[in-house]
């Protein structure tokens, strides 16, 4: 067999292999690996609980104001600050950079056995509620 005959199968081979990659891998991605869609999937799934300072601030009047739907949908727009975020720990903690359109500059989630909370937010306008507290 010569080197033309060798290549000439080698090319079906890679070929082939190509072909049914496209089939078998088609219509699935990389994404839902990557580690910010997985804490945004363990969110979704185990729900979160806002912690009694944010409680308290989502409770007021103005801005601040909103439910555990609408703080779940500003979480899964924000993106995570890995290099504030403390993801190697026993309760892993992370930051969450919000969109301009949320009342809150950042969000920190922090995931236990069963269940995810939230808090220690940054408000990014002054609001008059006796509880909000920037940290």
């Amino acid at each position: 067999m010569n080197f033309r005959q060798r290549f000439l199968r080698y090319g079906i081979g890679v070929i082939i292999g190509v072909i049914l990659s496209a089939l078998f891998f088609s219509g699935r991605s990389c994404n839902d690996w990557l580690p910010g869609k997985r804490i945004k999937a363990r969110m979704q799934l185990e729900g979160i609980q806002p912690d009694a300072p944010l409680q308290c601030l989502l409770e007021c009047e103005g801005p601040t104001r909103a439910d555990g739907n609408q703080v779940m949908q500003w979480l899964l727009a924000a993106d995570i600050n890995w290099s504030e975020s403390a993801a190697r720990e026993e309760r892993p903690c992370y930051l969450f950079d919000m969109q301009e359109d949320c009342p809150f500059e950042t969000l920190t989630v922090c995931f236990s056995e069963h269940s995810a909370s939230v808090g220690m937010a940054v408000v990014r306008e002054a609001t008059d509620c006796p509880c909000a507290t920037d940290e």
